[in-house]
């Protein structure tokens, strides 16, 4: 481990170059921030071209996670060759953040959201096609246990099934909203504070022999660490100015249904 020399002028300058471009270096859990600035960024151009083709959003959605594939081992290849120039510091945070950040590693999900917004409910035999894609999710989740290794090549065929089921149940039982939207005002707050807890869950997890090959380490890891975080969320917010501690809190508001034709809206 690199030893903090307060005094040293280089240490300040790595920070600002880290809180800049590779906010994960400051806490793992934050590559989510480079994530949603490289959306922002890519959101444009992705709009116009799912306004132009919204008739073929099936294609579009399998076109995503195709190229998604394609740049997952892309992406790995470009690392790999960046990190010939890691002794050039800012051009290699600078390109590391670029491609590590990029939008295209996650454009299966953002695609799955429009698709099943807008045709979900038109889907016949919907049983039929998820049932396949959450049989292969199953298989991924098992060769993850059992090899230790976590392939990010698999991780669409993990969620996108899950995400489908969750769309299709909260049709047919109503009471999961209202739950799913309690635990969604403190989204912002669980998502700073789940990083250290989840650390903390991990360590006392290994303690008590459970690792990554142990069937009970993922819900059981789920569960402490979602736990903890929303009591935690929800303790700090009883405080005054907590909003400068852990973000404000979303006030519960009515959601009003859109048409279908208006849900890609104008930028």
């Amino acid at each position: 481990m690199k030893n903090i020399d307060l005094k040293d002028p280089t240490f300040f300058y790595e920070i600002f170059v880290y809180i800049l471009f590779r906010p994960d270096k400051i806490f793992f859990h934050f590559w989510f921030i480079g994530l949603i600035i490289s959306f922002y960024l890519i959101y444009p151009l992705l709009i116009k071209i799912i306004r132009k083709y919204q008739n073929k959003l099936l294609s579009i959605l399998i076109f995503s996670i195709i190229l998604r594939i394609i740049w997952i081992f892309l992406r790995n290849t470009l690392l790999f060759f960046l990190s010939l120039i890691k002794e050039y510091f800012l051009i290699y945070t600078i390109l590391y953040s670029f491609t590590y950040y990029l939008f295209l590693s996650y454009i299966s999900y953002f695609v799955l959201g429009i698709y099943l917004s807008r045709y979900q409910s038109k889907i016949k035999r919907f049983w039929l096609l998820i049932i396949p894609i959450l049989i292969l999710s199953i298989f991924s989740f098992l060769f993850t246990i059992r090899y230790g290794l976590f392939l990010e090549i698999l991780f669409p065929l993990i969620f996108l099934p899950l995400i489908m089921l969750y769309f299709e149940l909260s049709k047919k039982f109503k009471k999961i909203k209202p739950i799913f939207t309690t635990f969604g005002r403190f989204s912002f707050s669980i998502y700073l504070i789940h990083g250290y807890i989840n650390l903390r869950m991990i360590s006392i997890l290994f303690n008590n022999s459970i690792t990554y090959n142990n069937w009970l380490y993922y819900p059981l890891l789920f569960i402490l660490t979602f736990s903890t975080s929303y009591f935690l969320a929800f303790s700090i917010n009883l405080l005054p100015s907590s909003q400068y501690l852990i973000g404000k809190v979303r006030a519960s508001r009515i959601i009003k249904i859109i048409p279908q034709e208006s849900i890609i809206y104008e930028i």
